[in-house]
């Protein structure tokens, strides 16, 4: 199934190159993989809540609007070339 990963540059939770890293030895064996990093974007990028940053375990979460906006489009933009219309 394809899949698309979505993550912020500067996430120290599910780093960024180790995503890539993962993607590159994912490419050709299977369904594709869409990837999407975000610059300066931490972990939650997308969750309002999280807008002033707040740590968790270690971890900055932090809302980024920019890449909140474009997560949206990235997945319509996904959807829209593998679901059927």
């Amino acid at each position: 199934m394809p899949t698309l990963i979505m993550n912020g540059e500067l996430d120290d939770w599910s780093p960024a190159d180790h995503c890539r890293q993962r993607v590159v030895h994912m490419t050709g064996k299977g369904a594709p993989v869409d990837l999407e990093i975000y610059p300066g974007a931490y972990h939650d990028f997308d969750v309002l809540s999280d807008k002033g940053g707040k740590r968790y375990f270690g971890h900055l979460l932090q809302y980024d609007a920019d890449a909140a906006e474009r997560s949206v489009n990235a997945v319509q933009a996904f959807l829209g070339k593998y679901v059927a219309k």
